[in-house]
């Protein structure tokens, strides 16, 4: 499963290419208390994790005086505007909060590897149900018992303030939910770059009053003692207005950009 190698919140359509226009802004860096720095800039006209952890090699080549270093986890938030669609919408961005190591690169261990668990049919509708949830709590505006279930890091990468203001817009944008469905549940078990331990990303797609097509995906973290929170979500839509000015190939090859594959 290729979504779970960080933390984020993402709404998305599709990451740009490095350009000459990402209009970075200042790179700034603070020490964290186990020596290493972390790293925080912001891009303009672009999503591109790549490309902003490439314009962030001199800051930590600056950072570590020169010295070898390597980058650690990273979370990020980023936006991104339907290249297709005619409605005005935030100019792609993207925020990258990146932990940078001096001196020379340890060499990586012989495991990754957390405790003995694997889930069953019974997990598998735990998180569904969790998922269904927080969707509910997000459409009825009920956004500080959703947003508890963020993870600490993911609070971090997506502040209250910011996040709430993104659904507000969404739930007046959309109109009432016609239905929201769980499309699939997925696990892995410990993922490279990231805290061990069971990650879960539960797919889902939704139609609103405004918005025929929605899909996206919730992932949660199961740490050893069972507890679940939510360290990443990514979405994407199709309001009517757009879909009226697109062709059938538009349409189609949006719904691949957002995963609504299956309509």
């Amino acid at each position: 499963m290729k979504h779970l190698p960080s933390y984020f919140l993402v709404l998305f359509f599709t990451g740009a290419a490095l350009a000459a226009d990402m209009a970075p802004s200042p790179v700034t860096a603070r020490r964290l208390p186990s020596g290493a720095y972390e790293l925080t800039l912001t891009l303009q006209n672009t999503t591109d994790i790549l490309a902003a952890q490439r314009v962030l090699v001199p800051a930590a080549q600056k950072v570590c005086g020169g010295q070898m270093f390597e980058f650690g986890h990273y979370s990020f938030s980023s936006t991104e505007q339907n290249p297709i669609s005619s409605v005005a919408s935030i100019s792609p961005r993207v925020t990258i909060h990146q932990e940078v190591t001096c001196g020379p690169v340890a060499p990586a261990s012989a495991q990754h590897t957390s405790y003995d668990w694997s889930p069953s049919d019974a997990d598998d509708k735990l998180v569904a149900a969790r998922t269904q949830q927080y969707l509910a709590q997000k459409d009825k505006g009920e956004l500080a018992l959703a947003y508890g279930q963020f993870s600490d890091t993911m609070k971090v990468a997506s502040r209250f303030d910011i996040w709430s203001k993104g659904v507000e817009d969404f739930n007046a944008k959309a109109g009432g939910m016609n239905f929201r469905k769980i499309r699939k549940v997925s696990w892995v078990k410990d993922p490279p770059g990231v805290d061990p331990g069971f990650y879960a990303a539960v797919d889902y797609s939704g139609q609103f009053k405004n918005i025929p097509y929605e899909c996206g995906y919730v992932a949660w973290y199961r740490d050893a003692s069972g507890q679940l929170a939510i360290v990443r979500e990514e979405e994407g839509y199709i309001d009517r207005k757009s879909q009226a000015a697109m062709t059938s190939g538009e349409l189609r090859e949006t719904l691949a950009k957002i995963r609504c594959v299956d309509g």
